[in-house]
């Protein structure tokens, strides 16, 4: 039996400035969704980004 974890379906919320680095990605006008409503807890450019999106996007450690 294979298990497939769909991670498209989930958010993860990314603060400003750390969401600087995905929106200049092809997928990030589409994909990406501005936090509206919540500026307060999370700042004014924080945008929810596929959890997909972040697992497969290269990092440094």
């Amino acid at each position: 039996m294979v298990c497939k974890l769909e991670t498209m379906d989930s958010y993860i919320l990314v603060p400003f400035p750390e969401v600087q680095e995905y929106m200049e990605e092809d997928w990030f006008d589409i994909e990406a969704i501005l936090a509206l409503g919540a500026e307060e807890s999370v700042g004014s450019s924080a945008y929810f980004i596929p959890a997909g999106r972040l697992l497969n996007f290269p990092f440094e450690l």
